[in-house]
């Protein structure tokens, strides 16, 4: 126990050490407040009951995979992504505690943590839905424990896989593919092994059969666990003087020392990818879960192109990943031209991609609204990045659980997106006019976000002279 506690406290420290106290601990009334926001409006613009609890709890499903990934990461590749915070998962190797101890309490730390910090104020926003018709409170605390297990279901699968991974491919390979052969050819119902089953259905049969398979993948992923060994020391070409010159536009060589830092980091390009996949996958399953995005009067184009843009955010996020402020006062660049670099290898990076997924959009779900979706995407993207640049500057990750920064950032993008996603879902009453408005509109907010963004610039300049 005293194990559990100190990692507890350790998250929280960190966490609040980070973001600040009082603003970290604001954090769950922002989150449900925001869940709340959302359950109504979601409610008043046609969704079922059972389609926004769906949401729910694909959502921290998702979130679960993203946390449980950590186990991918080696202890040198952890100490480059957070410093040396939080990275007791790994202390087996210096400490006489057991691994197996340690993996196991930090997934029950995750469990415990997340609950309360994340589930319960997301599922306590299904209050909302009593302002329209009636909903239990017996409801919202089944929808809490459903949540928790989901998440946890999540964390369990992302440890499996690098529990397998660490192992060896091999291990991996041997494992996944019967699995999905398995699971594509018996038509399994996979839900009904999942906490799905219990919030359908509550009681002590569902409970079990929901809660035990992901107990067992935890406790499996545990016994098998071995930290990967990190890389061997090794050594890299010059590349410098090349990448920047192939870059015609980099005259002073911050988009060649990003690229660079991108592409031998740890997981490469494929990193932003799997960003990108992992937002894109909740879509469809959202797709999946509210037959009428596809089938009745939206355009799939339209609403891929917000959830994408998004997703872009992310590569914002890893292209400053090894950047502060301070690290550029030694060099005769003024903050300004460091933010513009940002900017130029943001859109080289974040368009492409966010086009391989529209084109996978258009395959899954028709061409619906996809030209448009594709060409309006890069200026909502640059809105969206103007407006964390200016809150953040060059380290984006101190929005993640900022209290005051979050409710900012959640409600200029919000007024933005809803709009547009209820004009995409609005498309077949009016094509023409509402592609012609989308896209003049996602042209506007990008010419403001290169403003907001300009402006980040020189305020970050101020605030490092």
């Amino acid at each position: 126990m005293s194990l559990l506690r100190e990692m507890i406290k350790e998250e929280w420290r960190m966490h609040s050490e980070l973001f600040g106290g009082r603003n970290f601990a604001l954090f769950p009334v922002v989150i449900f407040a925001a869940s709340a926001f959302l359950v109504a409006s979601s409610f008043v613009t046609g969704f079922t009951v059972g389609q926004i609890e769906s949401g729910i709890l694909a959502l921290l499903f998702f979130l679960g995979l993203n946390v449980g990934s950590i186990g991918f990461i080696s202890k040198d590749r952890a100490a480059n992504l957070i410093g040396e915070n939080n990275l007791l998962i790994y202390s087996s190797r210096t400490l006489p505690i057991q691994q197996r101890k340690i993996v196991s309490t930090f997934i029950l730390k995750d469990l415990i943590y997340y609950a309360g910090l994340f589930v319960a104020p997301l599922s306590l926003g299904l209050v909302a839905i009593n302002y329209f018709t009636p909903y239990s409170f017996l409801s919202i605390a089944t929808a809490w424990v459903a949540g928790s297990g989901m998440f946890m279901l999540g964390v369990s699968i992302s440890l499996a896989f690098a529990s397998l991974y660490n192992l060896g491919k091999e291990y991996l390979a041997g494992f996944t593919l019967p699995l999905a052969a398995v699971i594509y050819y018996a038509d399994v119902g996979l839900l009904e092994l999942t906490p799905v089953a219990f919030f359908n259905n509550p009681g002590i049969g569902s409970f079990i059969a929901g809660f035990l398979p992901f107990t067992v993948l935890a406790l499996y992923s545990v016994a098998i666990f071995k930290p990967s060994p990190g890389r061997k020391s090794r050594t890299s070409d010059a590349k410098f003087i090349e990448v920047r010159n192939w870059l015609d536009f980099d005259d002073t060589g911050i988009v060649a020392k990003s690229v660079l830092q991108l592409l031998r980091s740890s997981g490469g390009i494929i990193k932003i990818f799997f960003s990108y996949g992992l937002i894109f996958s909740f879509y469809v399953f959202m797709m999946s879960q509210i037959p009428f995005l596809t089938a009745g009067t939206a355009a799939p184009g339209l609403i891929a192109a917000l959830i994408l843009s998004i997703a872009s955010l992310s590569t914002y996020n890893w292209i400053t990943l090894n950047d502060r402020p301070s690290s550029y006062l030694k060099f005769p660049i003024e903050m300004h031209e460091v933010f513009d670099k940002k900017l130029s290898l943001y859109l080289v990076v974040s368009v492409p991609v966010s086009w391989v997924f529209m084109a996978v959009n258009t395959n899954l779900y028709g061409p619906t609204g996809g030209i448009i979706g594709a060409l309006s995407l890069p200026s909502i993207s640059v809105y969206l990045v103007g407006v964390a640049a200016y809150l953040s500057g060059l380290e984006p990750n101190e929005m993640l659980f900022g209290a005051r920064k979050f409710t900012i950032f959640m409600f200029s993008a919000g007024t933005v997106l809803v709009p547009m996603f209820v004009a995409g879902l609005m498309y077949s009453y009016a094509p023409m006019a509402i592609s012609v408005g989308f896209l003049l509109f996602s042209m506007v907010m990008g010419l403001a976000g290169f403003h907001i963004f300009h402006e980040a610039a020189r305020k970050w300049e101020r605030k490092n002279k």
